[in-house]
């Protein structure tokens, strides 16, 4: 998330090389008239990244119900990510179903602001899902309010990827 709020911030927005979009890693690649450009993550759909494993067909999940168990910090970060997102453009989760709104692109900053102080100021080594959503939504009330749009749609985006309040 903070990869891609410094992408936005450096470059212009597009789909060229070095261009701010939501694809994660693809810049890595080397540049030439005939390479293909490989993504590590999609945040605006996580499942468009699907790989083969030894027990078939992986793709990074985009909704709490799919978190795989793993010790790999990484392999479920995409549901966060893709809460994020949300929180910014806006956008229906494929598993849920869940239409968000979002702030909208000129708001990028508040999002970008709201997931750095969650994550920051509250968030410890053990944390889990519920308390990134915790931690954002209280970041959100912290920035912009309690009856806020900004804590409305952080707490739509989390309960559009299945992190939700029990």
């Amino acid at each position: 998330m903070m990869g891609i709020a410094a992408e936005w911030f450096y470059q212009p927005a597009g789909s060229d090389w070095e261009r701010a979009d939501y694809w994660v890693g693809e810049d890595l690649g080397t540049r030439t008239a005939f390479s293909t450009r490989v993504a590590f993550r999609a945040p605006f759909d996580p499942s468009v990244l699907c790989r083969t494993i030894a027990s078939g067909l992986f793709c990074n999940p985009d909704h709490f119900s799919r978190y795989l168990p793993s010790t790999d910090i990484h392999l479920n970060g995409e549901i966060s990510s893709h809460a994020y997102y949300l929180l910014i453009e806006g956008g229906t989760n494929r598993t849920s179903g869940i239409r968000v709104t979002g702030l909208g692109s000129p708001n990028r900053e508040k999002a970008e602001r709201i997931f750095y102080r969650g994550f920051t100021a509250y968030l410890t080594p053990a944390a889990t899902f519920l308390d990134a959503r915790r931690a954002t939504v209280q970041a959100a009330r912290d920035l912009y309010g309690a009856g806020s749009t900004e804590v409305a749609q952080t707490e739509l985006a989390w309960t559009a990827v299945g992190v939700v309040e029990r």
